[in-house]
């Protein structure tokens, strides 16, 4: 089933960020409820939107608001990882590789030796349902370049990132 054309009903909500229709495809808080349910992933209910299974926590929180209000910057550097295939080990990898100018591997005082990778390199959007509210704020308040994950599929990135 595929997922409903863009009605043009997408609202916003008012925000210190650079305001943008919730997604290019409508308000999915909307559409949310047509779309095709999966339930045998708990503890997430998973909904098909355009040929991907997603988490209804992700459609109705931070995809939206990735699409509404993070402002990409050109030396950014995105890691787009299905969930489950090794995202700890690519963002551990990739952290020890561009700060390994300041950090060397032996050094006894790597920032990998003392904290988890994952806050090593943030999350875009998808760290934590008590943290939706903030993300596009405290991923504009990283230096640049910044790694920033996702497990979102590439394809549903906000154009203005895939550019």
């Amino acid at each position: 089933m595929a997922a409903p054309a863009d009605t043009g009903a997408a609202t916003q909500e008012a925000s210190t960020l650079v305001p943008r229709p919730a997604t290019p495809h409508g308000d999915l808080a909307e559409i949310l409820p047509s779309l095709p349910l999966e339930t045998r992933c708990l503890p997430y209910h998973l909904r098909r939107y355009k040929g991907f299974w997603l988490s209804e926590i992700a459609l109705a929180g931070y995809f939206p608001a990735i699409h509404a209000h993070f402002e990409p910057r050109p030396d950014d550097i995105f890691l787009a990882i299905f969930p489950k295939s090794g995202t700890t080990w690519l963002k551990a990898l990739t952290f020890a590789t561009l700060t390994r100018a300041v950090h060397s591997p032996s050094d006894p005082d790597h920032p990998l030796r003392r904290r988890n990778p994952h806050h090593c390199v943030r999350f875009l959007g998808a760290s934590g349902a008590d943290e939706m509210d903030d993300e596009p704020a405290a991923a504009a308040a990283l230096r640049s370049p910044r790694v920033l994950a996702t497990h979102l599929p590439y394809s549903l990135l906000p154009e203005r990132i895939r550019e």
